[in-house]
């Protein structure tokens, strides 16, 4: 976050969005090294160990909006595979947390 929020002018907007956590569901496997969640306007970081960093408080970034929905929500509903009908509900994506986040460089 801190690079992303050097190569942008102020007033700037930076959007992202993922799944709440995915390191921890997908069980940290490949490239799945990191537990991301949104709160209180904030992009927090939490490490494989339950370390927790803040990644936005000490830059010039300003949350102007904040959601976290289930995926399902989102109308996609297919990311090329489907899931069987009998699978576990902690494997189903679909029900997993999805975050978007919107932030602007603040101005002078």
């Amino acid at each position: 976050m801190s690079q992303i929020s050097q190569v942008f002018r102020r007033g700037g907007i930076v959007y992202l969005e993922g799944f709440v956590r995915n390191g921890s569901h997908e069980n940290w496997a490949g490239l799945h090294q990191h537990d991301l969640a949104p709160e209180n306007g904030r992009l927090i970081h939490f490490s494989r160990d339950g370390t927790r960093t803040d990644l936005t408080s000490a830059l010039s970034l300003q949350c102007i909006h904040q959601d976290t929905v289930p995926f399902s929500r989102r109308s996609i509903n297919a990311v090329g595979y489907e899931m069987p009908p009998d699978i576990d509900p902690a494997a189903n994506y679909q029900l997993w947390d999805w975050y978007v986040m919107v932030f602007q460089k603040r101005l002078p």
